[in-house]
């Protein structure tokens, strides 16, 4: 008879991993270390997960489906381009200064040769919501004649920099600055 696999063992696996990732990066990650770092034994991981490879590709998964879910909340298609593009930024800036560490994996996975062609893919999932506001932006003319891709750069880039100079204590991130950051941004890509 199969396990019942335990959800809280799962987080706490998700969470050992999301730490030690973010300390010492995907390379040097070993099941053994999350084990210890959730305080499961090293057994127990893999009645979770075949080896690191899966471990590193379902958190990938369940980050992308949670963040998703929250920064993309409330869009409506009837307020303005600019009023949603405004509150879709700032609801991924709030996600990934709440969720920093999610943020951080996130980020650190995209540059990662765990990214495959399956997990490009779904990379381009997260991004979903941005990417199907910028086409309207671009329907309705609102928007400088550039790649989404290129836009998206420019919007989401300082919000992962920002965050990092936050960390190392060199910005103080208040709702001033980022109102400020947005005005910016949407200076350089309004039409």
């Amino acid at each position: 008879m199969a396990r019942v696999k335990d959800d809280q063992k799962i987080e706490l696996i998700y969470q050992a991993t999301m730490g030690l990732v973010m300390k010492h990066g995907f390379t040097a990650l070993k099941m053994a270390d999350v084990a210890a770092e959730a305080g499961l034994a090293t057994g127990t991981v893999y009645i979770y997960f075949k080896d690191k490879e899966t471990l590193i590709n379902q958190l990938y998964n369940y980050i992308r489906e949670k963040s998703t879910g929250l920064y993309a909340e409330g869009i409506d298609e009837e307020d303005s381009f600019r009023k949603s593009l405004r509150r879709l930024w700032k609801q991924f800036f709030n996600f990934s200064m709440e969720h920093s560490a999610e943020a951080a994996f996130l980020e650190q996975y995209q540059r990662s040769p765990y990214l495959t062609g399956k997990s490009k893919k779904e990379n381009n999932l997260l991004m979903q919501p941005f990417l199907e506001l910028l086409s309207r932006g671009q329907q309705e003319k609102r928007l400088v004649k550039l790649e989404k891709e290129v836009i998206l750069s420019l919007m989401i880039g300082p919000v992962h920099e920002m965050i990092r100079s936050q960390t190392n204590g060199s910005l103080k991130i208040t709702p001033t600055v980022i109102d400020s950051t947005f005005e910016l941004i949407w200076e350089s890509v309004k039409r």
